[in-house]
């Protein structure tokens, strides 16, 4: 995971844009800054308004769901999982299972605003692109890669196990 620090509300484009120039990325310094995404955004500019064109920022359950109707390539569908106050996760929107299309977490936190004379708590969100959900959920010491449940975020240690589970798991 990389946080991208941006100030606008537009984490969901970053994160996108981080998710398909990951090749170009991964060996940048400072990664986090979100100068390097303006400047792929800024390059291919009527590509990312074209897929981004009916998308708000700061976008909501309802515009993940429409950015995913509106993808012809599977390679762009999202998965949106929240991270809580304790840490944990939760499935918010699944839209694939295998390695195609790309993870985000979304995760807030109260900040106080100052509005005049007056300080007010306030949730703020934000989302960070996840390469490997797996990897990050993944506590096995040993280095034995197990399977998991983009659903249920349940762990299966062999990739028979998990085939059975799957089925099940997307009808309930």
């Amino acid at each position: 995971i990389v946080n991208i620090k941006n100030q606008d509300d537009k984490c969901f484009l970053w994160c996108f844009i981080q998710y398909h120039k990951w090749g170009e990325v991964r060996n940048l310094q400072h990664k986090d800054r979100v100068i390097h995404y303006f400047n792929f955004y800024e390059a291919d500019k009527d590509y990312y308004d074209e897929i981004f064109k009916d998308i708000n920022f700061p976008s909501t359950i309802q515009d993940f769901k429409q950015f995913n109707n509106q993808q012809t390539n599977e390679e762009n569908l999202v998965n949106v999982f929240r991270c809580d106050d304790k840490g944990e996760l939760s499935c918010v929107l699944l839209s694939h299972l295998n390695t195609k299309g790309f993870n985000i977490i979304e995760y807030s936190k109260n900040v106080l605003v100052s509005e005049g004379n007056v300080n007010r708590k306030r949730k703020v969100s934000h989302l960070v692109y996840c390469r490997d959900l797996s990897t990050l959920l993944n506590t096995d010491n040993n280095g034995n890669r197990k399977e998991l449940c983009l659903n249920c975020l349940c762990f299966f240690s062999t990739k028979s196990g998990y085939d059975k589970h799957v089925d099940n798991c997307l009808e309930n």
